[in-house]
């Protein structure tokens, strides 16, 4: 009886004049993190403070309801932008399909942290569709965009990246060259081989090595 008391209360403090009360009663309702709370927190996805907005997002990202989807969805058109980053990692925690093509939109938003979060989330997604979508991400201009990119791919484990991840060793980012090459590793695609050997023999970066060398081993093992 206490439990329905105390959720009941911190849903009527989502209307307390005082943001900080507000802003913690959407932490609280974050930590209780049952079904009864989720209507509650999507409704704090409109406050007029972007911080409750913010925590909302992460709290019903944490929950995993699918019922947040469509709130959140809306949420990744917010006017601030740690808003949206949390939008899109709470969609790509939840898991839903439904997210993956206004997803595919938040790949051309402004700030590249929103990318960022964005490329994540659809790796968590996955799919053969979300593999064509972060062809796009791997040139994005940030390379922690792209490196991202390279490792979704290899979360995702399609073959269809293969081609793409090859491309990615040639990057001029270091990290973004040894994402790929782990993601090939993890794929484990015989194609990936000679791109990979090449990579050994001539990158100058000593992580990207590492990485191409510990991915040839995965594939031959593989093929044993």
């Amino acid at each position: 009886m206490s439990g329905t008391t105390d959720v009941k209360s911190l849903i009527k403090a989502l209307d307390d004049k005082d943001w900080l009360v507000r802003s913690r009663a959407v932490r609280a309702l974050g930590e209780i993190g049952d079904s009864r709370v989720v209507v509650p927190l999507t409704q704090a996805l409109q406050d007029e403070d972007s911080g409750i907005r913010l925590n909302a997002a992460g709290a019903l990202g944490a929950i995993g309801d699918v019922r947040a989807v469509t709130p959140l969805l809306q949420a990744l058109q917010d006017e601030d932008n740690g808003v949206r980053c949390n939008a899109a990692w709470a969609l790509g925690a939840i898991g839903d399909a439904k997210a993956i093509e206004p997803l595919s939109q938040a790949l051309q938003d402004e700030d590249r942290d929103v990318r960022w979060k964005t490329v994540e989330a659809l790796g968590q997604i996955g799919g053969t569709k979300v593999v064509t979508l972060l062809h796009q991400a791997l040139t994005d201009y940030h390379s922690y965009v792209r490196r991202a990119a390279a490792e979704a791919l290899g979360q995702i484990g399609d073959v269809q990246a293969v081609v793409l991840l090859i491309q990615a060793l040639q990057d001029s980012d270091p990290a973004v060259r040894s994402a790929a090459a782990e993601a090939l590793g993890v794929i484990g695609d015989n194609r990936a081989v000679a791109p990979l050997i090449h990579t050994l023999e001539i990158d100058n970066g000593w992580n990207v090595r590492k990485a191409a060398k510990i991915a040839l081993d995965k594939i031959q093992t593989k093929d044993r």
